[in-house]
């Protein structure tokens, strides 16, 4: 059967109508629209529109960044539009999830051709974690996925066109990322030195662009910068959680998640002296305290730090022993066993990509996965964090998919025919 260009768009609008369609009935058929889970993203964007600001009462003191800004600023403007309607952001993450396997094909598209495009988008439509989060959670992991691809699917057509344009363009996304997802501003240091060995430009110019990428990267998240100055009286670029979330990861009772193997939050195994200091302190002290006693741990244990780090990469790529315990037993066993052939396609597909076909924009993607990883290690990780580019992976699980059904094609015809 011959895919033409029609048959191919048809083929993806079918995707994502089933993406939404599958995502809806869910939410109606549940009930789920009536009480989604929530976090402190809801806390955040309802005091936005009461006027109380972007703060909320932590750990007994008042916190001005509790996180990234994007998600519970684009909360309250739903919210503000739609007398607080828990529906439309549901509906909102409904259409994110299902137009991220938009940009899934066409990332796909470029390294393993449009048939396997549309099977990684298909994979990617019926992603569980995303699924789950999409329909039933009020959460940024939706709209942390679909940045993440839109930043490597820019670099991949900046790439190919080099102009000034598409370098402003990608900066702009990748400022918008960076204010959902600043793990990302670690990626792109790497991605210019990819992109300077592989853009279809001298490297005078490639270096030009990258640097007007960084620089509209930098002025939008500048509005946001000049806020937490305001706030705080010291540069604070996007977070001012740093100490807290690296003290979660590198402590005496560090686990690598931010929950213990009982279920309690690691920050509350801190000693009761400390702990009534800590709650003693502002939102600045603390995390300048709890950075301290972090840095003050590794530089005293640092090989335990780095045993802590690399099986902090470990669960990365499979599960920390806190995997599932919001969730039931049965639904843990069988999402390790579809992610388990998962991570072998995976694997198979990237090896076949790179090394066989020998396609250099799969580096990029390989780049990218292993600077997330690096970069949660040093503070904690939960697999939310892995869903968020388990999207990409699917591009080589389709890779190897259609790799098996080709010999599978060849065995049966010579086995037949031979």
């Amino acid at each position: 059967m011959k895919f033409t260009p029609e048959k191919i768009n048809l083929a993806l609008i079918c995707i994502v109508i089933f993406s939404i369609a599958t995502k809806l009935l869910f939410v109606f058929a549940s009930e789920m629209y009536l009480s989604p889970q929530t976090f402190e993203y809801e806390k955040l964007a309802s005091n936005v529109l009461s006027g109380a600001g972007f703060a909320m009462k932590y750990a007994g003191t008042n916190y001005y960044t509790v996180g990234h800004p994007l998600y519970p600023l684009l909360c309250a403007v739903l919210y503000y539009f739609t007398n607080h309607s828990l529906l439309a952001i549901l509906l909102a993450q409904i259409l994110v999830v299902s137009l991220l396997c938009v940009l899934v094909f066409f990332i796909a598209k470029r390294q393993i051709g449009a048939y396997a495009g549309l099977l990684a988008a298909l994979l990617v439509a019926l992603h569980p974690g995303l699924f789950i989060y999409s329909t039933s959670k009020l959460h940024p992991l939706p709209l942390d996925a679909f940045l993440f691809a839109a930043v490597i699917l820019m670099f991949l057509v900046i790439k190919d066109k080099p102009t000034l344009n598409l370098s402003i363009l990608g900066g702009l996304i990748l400022g918008i990322c960076a204010l959902s997802r600043s793990t990302i501003l670690i990626f792109f240091l790497i991605a210019a030195g990819w992109f300077l060995f592989s853009a279809k430009a001298g490297r005078r110019r490639a270096a030009i662009l990258m640097a007007i990428m960084g620089v509209f990267a930098f002025l939008v998240i500048l509005p946001w910068s000049i806020r937490n100055y305001k706030v705080y009286k010291r540069p604070v670029l996007i977070l001012n959680n740093l100490g807290l979330n690296l003290w979660i990861g590198n402590n005496p009772n560090a686990s690598g998640s931010a929950l213990t193997r009982e279920g309690e939050a690691v920050l509350r195994t801190m000693p009761e002296d400390n702990w009534h200091r800590f709650l003693e302190m502002n939102e600045m002290e603390q995390g300048d305290f709890l950075k301290d006693e972090a840095l003050r741990f590794i530089e005293e244990n640092p090989v335990t730090f780095l045993k802590l780090y690399f099986k902090k990469m470990f669960y990365f790529w499979w599960f920390s022993p806190q995997s599932g315990l919001l969730y039931p037993k049965e639904w843990l066993n069988i999402y390790k066993t579809l992610y388990a052939v998962m991570l072998v396609f995976f694997a198979l597909g990237l090896y076949q990509t790179l090394f066989i076909s020998k396609n250099k924009e799969a580096i990029l993607i390989l780049l990218f996965f292993l600077s997330i990883c690096a970069t949660q290690a040093i503070f904690f990780v939960e697999g939310r964090h892995r869903w968020a580019i388990e999207p990409l992976m699917m591009i080589y699980v389709a890779a190897s998919m259609r790799s098996l059904k080709a010999k599978f094609i060849n065995f049966f015809i010579h086995s037949q025919f031979g």
